[in-house]
Parts: C-alpha cells; structure tokens; sequence
C-alpha cells in the first residue's frame, strides 16, 4: 500500500458515485405535478376555478411562461378546462375517455398496429362487457339497452344502420357500469373507424341485407340475456358475434355474412 514520505498510509482514494449527470426537474414540470395532486384528490373538486395565472405567478415565484407550460400540460390531460372571457380562467376537470382515445390513436398510427389486433382487443373487451352488463344494469339500463335494439331493427339504411349499431354496442358497454372498460372500448373502436373503412363496406355494401338479418338476431341474443341478467349467456353471445363480425370485417369480400 502507498505510503507517505513520514511512513504513514496514505488515504485511499475518495469513489465515485457513477450516476451521470444529474439534471433539475424542471419548474414547470414540478408545478404541473402539484396541481394534478390537488385536483386527482379532490382538493379542487370538478368545476372549481383555479387561481389566475398572475395569483399563480405570485404565489410560487415562477415566471409566466412556467405557469403557462404547466397548465397547458393539465390541459391535454383532461384535468383542467380552459374559458376566455370575463368569466374566463382555468377550472378544474375529470378525465374523460377522449384522453385516453386520442392517446390510443397515436399509439396505433405510430406503432402501425394492424386492423386485426384493434379487432381481437374489442373480441376480447366487448364479451366481458356483456357479461358484467348481465349482473350489473339497472332498469334503466335494460329500458335503453331495449330501445336500442328496437331503433336498429326498424333501421333498413346502411348508414344509418352502422351508427345504431354502434349506438348499441355502446349501450351494452354503458350497462356493465364499469368506466375503465368503457373507455378502452370507445378508443379502440374510434381506432378502428379510423384506421378501416371495412365497417362501412359490411354495412353500405351489397351483402347488407344479410348482415342486418344476421346482426338484428344476434344483437336481440345478447339484448335479452343482459335483460334477464344471464351473463354467461350475454358473454357467449357477444363473443360469438364479434368473433364472426371481425372475420366478415377481415374478408369483406368472401361472401361469408355469418355476424351473428
């Protein structure tokens, strides 16, 4: 071991840390952090103003351009609502599925996803919907779920027809009560009208006589299961459907119409 000139051990050398540079979080960011807590629980309930940018400004020392950066942050969240005029100002706001939708939107168009994995992600959310819709509506629920059903067998236009069943598809879902599965489903169904016109061919195109008998008789299925509460029935129904649904999708041309 080294030793100094009187004899002595020398001291060993300090270690380094080995963690790379450290950057600051930066202003904005740490205000924008904040300000989710407050609203995500509860402190700003939904509707309630937030302090203007100025009282902000005061209150934190930030500059106005951090105060602007961190609100338009909580803004593209879905937290906070924006107003101009007199009354105008930031207010707080729940989430709400278009976040989530617009998010799956780009993950979809950025990672190239296939038609055919948004149709087996809605084969396999849609029949649990179904199935919690069975065990948890509410006889509201099964009034709309019903009328529902009834506008789309009364339906005889293709277009008209596609937005009713969707309508439907939506009413099942809303019945499950269950906000999570909601959303996913309404972002990948709104990624699948994007990314396809395969669902307007189905329901616009020459075999559509044949999908409306065959959708009507399976949406009528899955309808009175849910309504009696059946919801191994609901779900079977729902996945039988939808599997054939997205094979008619996928080959729209094959001539195979078995939707139901």
């Amino acid at each position: 071991m080294p030793r100094t000139s009187a004899g002595m051990k020398s001291s060993p050398s300090p270690r380094r840390l080995n963690v790379g540079p450290v950057k600051a979080t930066k202003t904005s960011d740490a205000l924008a952090d904040a300000l989710r807590e407050r609203i995500l629980t509860g402190d700003f309930t939904e509707g309630t103003a937030l302090p203007s940018e100025r009282d902000i400004v005061g209150e934190t020392g930030l500059g106005r351009g951090s105060v602007r950066e961190a609100l338009r942050v909580l803004e593209v969240e879905g937290l906070i609502r924006t107003k101009s005029g007199r009354y105008g100002g930031a207010f707080a706001a729940r989430p709400d599925e278009s976040g989530l939708t617009r998010f799956v939107s780009l993950f979809v168009r950025g990672r190239r996803v296939p038609i055919r994995a948004l149709l087996e992600a809605r084969t396999t959310i849609e029949p649990s919907l179904a199935f919690f819709a069975a065990q948890n509506r509410t006889p509201d629920d099964a009034r709309a779920l019903e009328e529902a059903c009834a506008a789309l067998e009364a339906a005889f236009d293709g277009a008209a027809f596609g937005r009713l069943n969707l309508a439907w598809h939506y009413c099942v879902a809303n019945a499950s009560h269950n906000e999570l599965l909601v959303a996913f489903l309404t972002s990948i169904a709104s990624a699948i009208a994007r990314e396809s016109n395969a669902h307007a061919k189905v329901f616009e195109g020459a075999v559509f006589p044949e999908v409306r008998t065959a959708v009507i008789r399976a949406h009528r299925a899955v309808t009175d299961a849910v309504v009696r509460g059946d919801a191994d029935a609901a779900k079977r129904r729902m996945e039988r459907h939808l599997h054939a649904y997205a094979a008619t999708v996928a080959e729209p041309e094959s001539g195979d119409v078995d939707v139901e």
